[in-house]
C-alpha cells in the first residue's frame, strides 16, 4: 500500500467532529424519493387508502399526545396540592401544553402554580350540632339525679346538658 493511497472512509469534505450527519441526511433524502416513487405508482384508491392511514395515524398519535398531556397535568396538580376543575380542564386546549410530541413540563408547571392552592374544609373540632361523643363531659339523667340546682345550672352554662337539651339521651 503507497502514502498516496487514502483508506480512510472519510473524505476531505465530510466534517470529522460529527460523523453520521451526511447518512442521515443522504437516508432522508432516499427515504424520501421511495416514498415519491410509491406514491407515483399508486392506484387512485391505494392513495385513498394511504391517505387515510396517514390521517388515522396522526390523530391517534394526537388523541395518545393529548391524553399523556392530560395525566401530566394531574399529576403535577396533586404534587403541588392543586385542584384542576373539570370545566377548566374540559377547556384547555392541550396542544398548548405538548412540544416535540411530548409533554411541555415548562407549559404545565407554568399553567399549574397559577391555580389556587386546594383549600381544606375539614369541619372544627365541635361545631355544636348533633349527638356528642361518650367523653365530651356530657351529663346523663342519672347524673342530675345526685346534683344540686346550681351544679345543675353550672353544667348548663358550661355546654354539658346540651345533649339532654337537645333531646337525645
Amino acid at each position: 500500500m503507497s502514502d498516496d493511497q487514502n483508506t480512510s472512509p472519510t473524505s476531505e469534505n465530510e466534517d470529522v467532529t460529527d460523523p453520521g450527519m451526511g447518512d442521515e441526511k443522504n437516508w432522508k433524502t432516499v427515504s424520501k424519493e421511495r416514498d415519491d416513487l410509491q406514491q407515483a405508482s399508486m392506484s387512485e384508491a391505494e392513495k385513498a387508502i394511504t391517505a387515510a392511514r396517514e390521517e388515522g395515524r396522526a390523530e391517534g398519535l394526537t388523541e395518545a399526545l393529548h391524553d399523556r398531556v392530560e395525566a401530566a397535568l394531574i399529576r403535577k396538580a396533586a404534587k403541588e396540592g392543586r385542584e384542576i376543575p373539570d370545566a377548566v380542564m374540559e377547556s384547555l386546549n392541550l396542544g398548548k401544553f405538548a412540544s416535540d410530541g411530548k409533554p411541555d413540563s415548562a407549559a404545565i408547571e407554568a399553567f399549574i402554580s397559577s391555580l389556587p392552592a386546594r383549600q381544606s374544609f375539614a369541619p372544627a373540632n365541635d361545631l355544636g350540632i348533633g349527638q356528642r361523643a361518650a367523653g365530651t363531659g356530657q351529663l346523663s339523667r342519672d347524673d342530675l339525679k345526685s346534683m344540686s340546682p346550681a351544679e345543675i345550672w353550672k353544667a348548663r352554662e358550661e355546654g354539658r346538658l346540651d345533649n339532654l337539651l337537645g333531646g337525645t339521651t
